[in-house]
C-alpha cells in the first residue's frame, strides 16, 4: 500500500485531505502555516489570530 507524503503534496491536494478529516494532512497544514507565518499566533480556542469576525 502506498503511503502519502504530505510534506511534498500540493496545497490544493493537502486542503482536500484536510476537508475529509485526515489528521496527518491537518498536522502538515498546521506545520506549514507555523513555518510560513510564525508571527501569527493561535488564539486559545484554536482559531488563527487573523480572523475577521
Amino acid at each position: 500500500m502506498k503511503t502519502e507524503n504530505y510534506q511534498t503534496m500540493s496545497l490544493f491536494l493537502l486542503n482536500k485531505k484536510c476537508l475529509v478529516g485526515n489528521k496527518a494532512a491537518l498536522e502538515e497544514w498546521e506545520r506549514r502555516w507555523e513555518e510560513k507565518f510564525p508571527e501569527i499566533k493561535k488564539l486559545p480556542d484554536g482559531r488563527s489570530g487573523n480572523q475577521n469576525l
